[in-house]
């Protein structure tokens, strides 16, 4: 860049009465160089704002961005809570359906052990049935007998 020629004005200005000429000495340039750095200043001016702009415009899209961001942050942990809700609703359940399967459990043992019951009275029953009548001791309960003989009557497609 070419440097500006300055010059220092001196002696009497038309117009300016009563002012001393030593306070009132001003620098001049060339039209030229005063357009030149004029234009360079302008550009540079345009330059600035053209940049401060862009900047401007990084700055809002980085504020969208972290909008975005927040939001997508927000549906995430919203998803994790439902599916977290999901999966101990899930784990309840299981716990629950152990717990049918663990009473099950219980009530089958229960019943197996009321089942071996009745084979054992059943079978006592018979002896009791059988010695009875070898003996002939209770020839006067007839009517017992067949209540004994209907009960222990095996059921229809039992042997």
């Amino acid at each position: 860049m070419p440097e500006v020629m300055r010059w220092k004005l001196k002696g009497f200005i038309p117009g300016i009465e009563g002012v001393s000429k030593a306070l009132f000495q001003p620098w001049v340039v060339q039209a030229e160089d005063f357009d030149r750095v004029t234009a360079e200043r302008d550009a540079e001016r345009l330059r600035a704002d053209v940049a401060v702009a862009d900047a401007n415009d990084a700055e809002a899209a980085g504020k969208k961005v972290s909008e975005m961001l927040a939001t997508r942050t927000a549906e995430r942990d919203a998803a994790l809570a439902e599916v977290l809700r999901v999966k101990q609703q899930s784990a309840l359940r299981l716990i629950g359906l152990a717990n049918c399967g663990m009473k099950r459990e219980a009530l089958q043992q229960r019943l197996t052990a009321a089942d071996e019951r009745v084979d054992v009275l059943e079978g006592l029953v018979r002896e009791v049935q059988k010695s009875a009548r070898k003996q002939d001791w209770a020839s006067g309960y007839p009517t017992l007998f067949a209540s004994v003989d209907a009960a222990l009557k095996p059921a229809q497609g039992k042997p």
